[in-house]
């Protein structure tokens, strides 16, 4: 099998991409956006909040919760710039959803907002427990968010004032699955059946990151980004590490429009091609005996 390393498509930023960038993008080609986005951030507000305690806030980086409104982990909420944070990160979403609007060609109901996150210490020094390390490569999969069925989508921009995010793709999801799992024994439990996906993407999120074969041989795409510059990526099929950098932001969500969800790159597409596979040789199996 010749297993291909997606591009990066270039969005300009005034039109929507069309079918051929839309299909790009569904088969895990990240889009750089050629316009730098506006910062919001103002230089007091940057200079407090780099003061705030590195491990104040635990493992988890600081979050805006948007369906709850809630500002994670819950420490982060009792500090003293909380609210000017928060009015910072309710402005960058709205540039973050105009600008994916128009790339996707969407109307806001399509896209379910997630959540906004800051990583504010530098990415190559950031100590993290095995399966939350962001510097292996990985898809995203949310255990406590559950996607039934949609697909995750991720604007990352560089919220930086000086220094430039090193970010990297390798190929996708589907190569994964058939390069990797046509042998694995996966978990089929699961208690609803909108959720099996959700389940699997969770095993394959740690059984990637485990893998080691795979971490150190993948071929790997190397990006850099300067202050001010953004890209967007579906992060389910995307196979995606962080690598070096500090003020790194991404508003995630849920996209539930069908010209997407239908996609034959679409992990349920995977899954289903890997399970039916699965099934077919079992069944030969049986047969046989």
């Amino acid at each position: 099998m010749v297993i291909r390393v997606p591009k990066v498509f270039q969005f300009d930023g005034t039109t929507a991409l069309g079918q051929e960038g839309i299909s790009a993008l569904e088969a895990g080609y990240p889009v750089r956006i050629a316009q730098k986005l506006p910062c919001l951030l103002s230089e007091s507000l940057r200079n407090r909040v780099s003061t705030w305690p590195s491990k104040g806030f635990g493992t988890k980086n600081p979050s805006w919760v948007i369906q709850e409104n809630q500002l994670k982990p819950a420490r982060l909420a009792q500090t003293s710039d909380a609210e000017e944070f928060l009015a910072f990160l309710r402005q960058f979403l709205k540039v973050a959803s105009s600008t994916v609007g128009t790339i996707l060609g969407l109307d806001g109901h399509h896209l379910c907002s997630d959540r906004v996150t800051w990583r504010p210490y530098e990415l190559a020094t950031t100590s993290r427990r095995w399966n939350a390390r962001d510097d292996l490569f990985h898809l995203d999969s949310f255990p406590s968010r559950p996607a039934e069925g949609r697909r995750i989508l991720r604007l990352f921009y560089n919220a930086s004032s000086s220094d430039s995010v090193v970010w990297s793709h390798t190929f996708n999801l589907d190569n994964y699955v058939v390069k990797y799992l046509s042998d694995w024994c996966f978990s089929t439990s699961s208690k609803r059946p909108d959720t099996f996906g959700d389940n699997l993407m969770a095993q394959i999120h740690d059984q990637m990151k485990r893998h080691e074969d795979f971490q150190e041989t993948v071929p790997r795409v190397l990006h850099t980004f300067a202050p001010g510059e953004a890209w967007v990526a579906l992060t389910d099929t995307c196979l995606h590490s962080y690598l070096r950098g500090e003020w790194l932001m991404d508003v995630s969500w849920f996209v539930s429009a069908p010209w997407l969800t239908q996609s034959y790159w679409a992990p349920k597409a995977s899954f289903d091609r890997l399970v039916n596979g699965k099934s077919q040789a079992e069944s030969g199996l049986k047969q046989a005996a």
